[in-house]
């Protein structure tokens, strides 16, 4: 069912693998590049100051640089893998929300041209365009069909990856909370500041890949339920126009990917962006008061 039937779905689906590629290249390229900046941040910290540990527990002394290097390759490799492996799951959700928006999109498409290939000759009498090809029937119950396999494979990722967006967002909550406690205090030229809002950016580019392929889905949903207004529609026998207006009704009501009760949209990004300046500006102000 979500096969091309048509030159078209063959370029939308090719322009939406591009997309995932672009996606995948991105997310990658950020992950290696805040990796490096760590690595130059651990071994410039303890280069200007000599009683600079890593501050994690190891049953050998940190002290020394043999045992401090040894310590920073532990530490490299377990960031990395953590690194690209929470990367490789948020690309793998949004690569699947990026795949449902392109369904959609073949739906809104074939909605939108569904008459176009039709010319009624000219008669006394009007002809139906629907009762001219027969075909049309089929094409729009596979419009149907399409749109229905793409709100149970939403309904299938919310449930499959339910717990692990929710943690996802718990967490990050969590560690942008410690990168912003951190930046209320440091100053805003130093490099602790600077490699915490890269940590703040890179946090916040997991929630906006939900978010934003979320809120594509949903943007593009609620544009299939208009497309029809955009088909030669008057052109079809009432019979059909009955059948368009029922599938109009239940399309009229977008498919929202969710976590729980919270919807996976740039609203919910929104929120949390908003939520971490307040922080950021309350914990600032509190410091400054206090200094």
């Amino acid at each position: 069912m979500f096969g091309p039937i048509c030159a078209e779905d063959e370029n939308i689906l090719k322009k939406s693998e591009k997309r995932i590629n672009l996606l995948l290249k991105t997310v990658y390229i950020n992950v290696t590049v805040l990796n490096i900046s760590w690595d130059i941040f651990t071994i410039g910290h303890r280069m200007m100051n000599e009683s600079a540990v890593i501050e994690s527990y190891y049953p050998f002394d940190t002290n020394p640089w043999p045992g401090y290097l040894i310590a920073f390759l532990i530490e490299w490799a377990t960031c990395a893998r953590c690194g690209y492996g929470h990367a490789l799951i948020d690309c793998s959700v949004a690569c699947y929300y990026i795949r449902a928006a392109t369904q959609l999109k073949i739906v809104k498409h074939h909605l939108e041209h569904m008459f176009d290939d039709i010319k009624v000759q000219r008669q006394k009498r009007y002809q139906y365009k629907d009762l001219l090809d027969r075909s049309l029937n089929y094409k729009f119950i596979h419009c149907v069909q399409r749109y229905q396999n793409v709100h149970r494979l939403i309904n299938t990722l919310n449930i499959a990856f339910n717990g692990g967006i929710a943690f996802q967002f718990f967490s990050v909550t969590a560690c942008l909370s410690f990168c912003i406690y951190k930046m209320s205090y440091v100053d805003i030229f130093s490099v602790e500041f600077q490699f915490a809002v890269a940590l703040v950016l890179y946090y916040q580019l997991q929630n906006f890949l939900y978010c934003y392929f979320g809120n594509l889905v949903e943007n593009e949903s609620d544009l299939v339920c208009t497309s029809m207004y955009f088909s030669d529609w008057p052109s079809a026998s009432p019979r059909f126009r009955r059948q368009m207006l029922i599938a109009m009704a239940r399309w009229a009501r977008p498919i929202t990917p969710r976590v729980s009760i919270v919807p996976v949209t740039m609203a919910t990004f929104e929120t949390i962006v908003r939520l971490s300046y307040q922080l950021y500006t309350l914990l600032k102000s509190r410091n400054m008061t206090m200094n």
